[in-house]
């Protein structure tokens, strides 16, 4: 019996090990590239920080994701953005914090952006953006000793790995009263637990696109893309439709390759406050290790620029 239970033990031990081995491996893939989101045509600094100032006033937005919602250690991931026009409306400020968990490890991000804007005609312009900060990794690996009974490594009981780091980005924003574009590299530093480095080749580089349709004067049709290039990784994409309804309602779906069909639903209680929530389901090809996902969003935009405000997106 008791050769039974401390074989159950070893297998238990050793099934949570190949866990955490597992999402350190994942944690260290996307480790350059910054955590997804399904909304984030509502809220692109996180990608891009060119994009500060862009909605000509100040915007505050907060999203919450659960990805693959019921499996233990599963991606938590928190984003706060804050991104304003400074007086002249050349120049923008914007802030970026992000806390992401997996399993054992989990990241904290912080990075103010500025961007300067070159004006062309009214509603058009072209941006260029940088952002500096702090990156923060920790991974707590007594948290396996801890959910296996008996398992006395004195390894394991007492080894918790953090680093704190600097890390830039940088990246263009182009848009007009119906078009945006942007490419942008949001992490340049290449950071492990034992070194920082500046490589290109090991950074992630981003490319949003979106256009919007006028149909008739209560509604809209906006299609978009995201391409997500890491070197060594398949391009990766987010094709998206989005339905404007009197700039009141929105409703979408997007196609994130080889990954998941998301649907999203985003409501203006005021001309000012937006709610929204998409859900991610996963394709047939990635359901071993994926489950649904739940994102929330809530956004703010301040008018003190404008009398009227336009939809950003």
């Amino acid at each position: 019996m008791k050769l039974r239970r401390r074989l159950h033990i070893e297998i238990r031990f050793t099934f949570l090990a190949s866990l955490a081995l597992v999402a350190a491996t994942f944690h260290s893939a996307r480790g350059q590239q910054s955590p997804q989101f399904t909304q984030y045509m509502s809220s692109q600094l996180w990608i891009n920080p060119a994009y500060a100032g862009a909605d000509d006033a100040l915007n505050i937005a907060l999203l919450y994701r659960s990805q693959w919602a019921n499996v233990d250690g599963s991606p938590i991931t928190q984003a706060l953005t804050a991104h304003s026009l400074v007086k002249n409306e050349k120049l923008g400020m914007g802030l970026t914090i992000i806390n992401d968990k997996i399993g054992i490890h989990s990241a904290l991000d912080a990075h103010p952006s500025f961007s300067y804007r070159i004006l062309f005609k009214k509603g058009t312009f072209l941006a260029f953006g940088l952002q500096a900060g702090v990156q923060y990794r920790n991974s707590d690996y007594a948290q396996l000793s801890n959910q296996v009974q008996n398992a006395n490594d004195p390894g394991l009981s007492s080894t918790s790995v953090s680093q704190t780091a600097f890390d830039v980005g940088t990246g263009i924003y182009f848009k007009t009263p119906k078009l945006s574009l942007g490419l942008s590299v949001p992490s340049m530093m290449n950071t492990y637990y034992n070194s920082s480095e500046f490589d290109f080749s090991k950074n992630a580089y981003y490319f949003l696109g979106n256009y919007t349709f006028r149909v008739n004067s209560n509604f809209k049709l906006q299609p978009g893309l995201l391409l997500k290039y890491l070197n060594g990784l398949p391009l990766s994409f987010d094709a998206n439709l989005t339905g404007n309804i009197n700039e009141v309602l929105f409703l979408g779906v997007t196609y994130r390759s080889q990954s998941s069909l998301n649907g999203m639903c985003q409501v203006k209680i005021t001309p000012q406050l937006t709610f929204g929530y998409a859900y991610d389901y996963p394709l047939p090809s990635n359901d071993i290790l994926s489950s649904y996902s739940n994102e929330f969003l809530v956004s703010y935009l301040f008018d003190f620029y404008k009398k009227k405000i336009s939809n950003a997106r």
